[in-house]
């Protein structure tokens, strides 16, 4: 929502040089790309397997 909302201030706040948070949301963002697919694909194919 702030990077849609608040583009600015997502961009400030993804800035290494002026944000003590930067890092953080980085490394957060990039264990999300990897993770979130792996675990949507695991819920998908847990629903689509028959019932019975």
């Amino acid at each position: 929502m702030l990077a849609r909302y608040a583009p600015s201030k997502w961009t400030e706040t993804l800035s290494l040089a002026d944000s003590s948070i930067a890092s953080r949301i980085e490394f957060l963002l990039d264990s999300a790309i990897e993770a979130v697919p792996e675990l949507l694909w695991g819920e998908l194919s847990r629903l689509m397997e028959p019932h019975g």
